[in-house]
Order: C-alpha cells, then structure tokens, then sequence
C-alpha cells in the first residue's frame, strides 16, 4: 500500500539516488538535509512495501508554496506516485508555484490535471541540456 509521508534521515540514500537517476542537475545530500531542517521547507517521500518510490521537495508559507522536485523511481513510472505527491503537498497550501522543462510532456499534464494554469516561461532557465522553463500557478 502507498503511503506518502514526512521524509527522514534515513530516506536521504534511497531519494539521493533517484534524485540522481532522474535529474540531469541533481542536488546534493546537504541540499537534501535542508529540507529536513528548515521549518518552511518540506520533503515528503512515498513509501510502498517497505520501499522509497517517489519524493517531493518544496516550501510553504501558508497561503504559498512552491514545489521544487517530484520524482518518481523509474520502475514505479505511471503508478499514480507524483500525482499523491503533489495532491499532499496541495493540501498544505492556497497557491502554489512551479516550474517544468517545456519538453516534460508527462509532469506538465500532471499539473494541468491537477488544477495548475501556466503563467509564463523563462527562456533557457536548465541546463544540461539548456531547456525553457514553463511557470505554473495553482490557486
């Protein structure tokens, strides 16, 4: 059964790793560990049959908050993960931001199921391949 949940110090190895195997620019363990220690910040990681198979990194300041990271392991792509995820972290806050590679077809339908509208874009925004950004509102 999939639970989402606040993540811990010991989920940092297993969200590391994926965020290592789904991210071209991935964040560090001291990236990682922030989120565990500041109070705004949140991390929340889906837990099913013992095993890490997503996570989402963001910040909330009621009423905002603005999501960083959703990743899913890839052996668990098009299981529902990113969108329980997200619809946790949406309970936690009126509005919230983002921002997605314009090539990432799959999150920004996600999104866009879940109420966010795109607001914007920032030409060349990543890098590793340089990509614009799409900006999305929700709320």
């Amino acid at each position: 059964m999939m639970q989402i949940r606040k993540a811990t110090c010991t989920d940092i190895p297993a969200v590391l790793a994926m965020e290592r195997a789904v991210f071209s620019d991935a964040w560090g363990d001291e990236d990682l560990l922030s989120h565990l220690e500041r109070e705004h910040l949140r991390f929340l990681v889906c837990e099913e049959n013992g095993e890490i198979c997503g996570y989402l990194l963001g910040s909330c300041i009621p009423p905002e908050g603005e999501i960083y990271r959703v990743a899913a392991h890839p052996a668990y792509l098009r299981h529902g993960i990113g969108e329980a995820l997200c619809k946790a972290f949406l309970a936690l806050c009126d509005t919230v931001y983002l921002e997605v590679r314009r090539s990432n077809a799959p999150a920004r339908a996600l999104y866009e199921k879940l109420g966010f509208s795109l607001t914007g874009e920032r030409k060349n925004y990543y890098k590793d391949p340089t990509e614009d950004a799409c900006l999305y509102r929700r709320g």
